[in-house]
């Protein structure tokens, strides 16, 4: 819940700062409807009502759409401290 809490205070500053563009509705309008497929149920539609195996596999599909996700990484490696490192630096920083 953390990041779309972020997504409420964007909004909210936003508007405050006099920044906000009307484009940026389609995309908040995208992140909410992947908030609902994750949390699973109705309001996700037919992917929200799959399985939570099959919704992380079409999130975290490579798809050409407005929203794209990073490749996911299969957790397997040999020192996972740096791996974990590695990726924070990369994707993160």
């Amino acid at each position: 819940m953390r990041r779309i809490e972020s997504l409420n205070l964007f909004e909210k500053e936003s508007y405050e700062k006099g920044i906000w563009n009307p484009k940026y509705e389609k995309y908040i309008e995208y992140l909410r409807a992947w908030e609902a497929i994750c949390k699973g149920g109705s309001l996700g539609g037919p992917i929200g009502e799959l399985e939570l195996s099959d919704r992380f596999r079409w999130l975290s599909a490579c798809k050409s759409t407005v929203l794209q996700c990073s490749k996911t990484h299969p957790g397997l490696c040999t020192d996972p401290e740096k791996e974990l490192e590695d990726l924070f630096k990369r994707y993160v920083l």
